[in-house]
């Protein structure tokens, strides 16, 4: 199941609704006019089977090539996004031992490499962060 949250100040509850509106959180805005594709944790380490973090994402790929190719083509912006650590994990923070699988993430190793199968292109970055997707708020019933 999805976790999805209309306003992200009902992740945080009624009580604090009014505290977080006072200091401006939580206001919503339109989409743009101009939409950019993000491309998430689709590193050689997820999408590699024989990796203790990975699994079989063939169809995901493909469906991701698909997007990339239109995108592409329509001079949309796209970035690129993986998970990697320090080789001491000190910018881990507990998820390497709730997840010791996570320990492959090293920065500078094939694993946290986009898979080339979705070749990033020079002007496409590819970003660096420190936690694997998650949900933002609790799921809809």
């Amino acid at each position: 199941m999805t976790a999805h949250c209309e306003n992200p100040l009902d992740y945080w509850g009624e009580s604090n609704r009014s505290f977080l509106e006072e200091r401006g959180f939580g206001s919503s805005i339109e989409p743009g006019v101009r939409p950019a594709l993000l491309v998430i944790d689709l590193s050689r380490a997820f999408t590699d089977p024989a990796t203790p973090v990975g699994s079989d994402l063939e169809e995901v790929v493909r469906n991701n090539r698909r997007i990339l190719t239109v995108a592409r083509a329509s001079g949309i912006p796209i970035f690129f996004f993986t998970v990697a650590f320090m080789p001491d994990f000190s910018d881990a923070g507990l998820l390497v031992e709730k997840q010791p699988a996570c320990r492959v993430l090293l920065l500078g190793t094939p694993g946290v490499e986009i898979d080339p199968r979705l070749a990033p292109q020079d002007d496409e970055p590819v970003i660096v962060k420190k936690r694997t997707s998650m949900p933002v708020g609790p799921a809809k019933r």
